[in-house]
């Protein structure tokens, strides 16, 4: 739904350079109103958070992810809710990149044992969301210290097998 925010709001923004003015506003109001969605259903203020929502069971699901900072990416977070999510980094920390949840949990799905994305996987796509999530809300520092461990792990990784792999290990390095 994020990635549906920020298409909106790329469609409003192209429609306006080109004098589309009901186009424009068709576009921002779907962002507007997925944007308030999300916040209504995703976020939890008692957390400080957000969570995944699965809309067939109407409930939040219960674990920590990095899908967390692509409301800070696309700017729909208050000052105040991007605060509180980037204080559950050191969650996803870990010395060779972020993982993409904060421990293994179990999949959602009765076929699947555990989440395909999580625990201890580092995927490259994540590492650049959160790291401009982290700059567009004033964390420029944390963003290149986390961006810089991911990339020395991406270049050890090369050197040691000659391949570029989808993901890494953020825990133990390598692939």
């Amino acid at each position: 739904n994020c990635a549906l925010v920020r298409q909106a709001q790329v469609l409003s923004s192209l429609a306006d350079r080109f004098g589309w003015s009901d186009k424009a506003a068709h576009w921002r109001n779907e962002a507007h109103t997925r944007a308030h969605r999300i916040n209504q259903y995703c976020w939890d203020d008692s957390e400080g958070c957000y969570f995944e929502y699965d809309y067939v069971r109407k409930t939040r699901l219960p674990y920590y992810s990095l899908n967390a900072y692509w409301p800070l990416w696309i700017g729909i977070a208050s000052p105040t809710q991007a605060k509180r999510v980037a204080n559950h980094l050191h969650l996803f920390d870990h010395p060779y990149g972020l993982t993409f949840t904060d421990k293994t949990y179990p999949g959602v799905h009765p076929e699947y044992k555990a989440l395909e994305w999580a625990y201890p996987e580092s995927w490259p796509q994540q590492q650049i969301v959160v790291g401009e999530a982290l700059k567009r809300y004033g964390f420029p520092d944390r963003a290149r210290e986390i961006s810089q461990r991911y990339i020395a792990n991406v270049v050890t990784t090369w050197e040691k097998t000659g391949l570029t792999w989808e993901r890494y290990d953020g825990v133990a390095g390598g692939h």
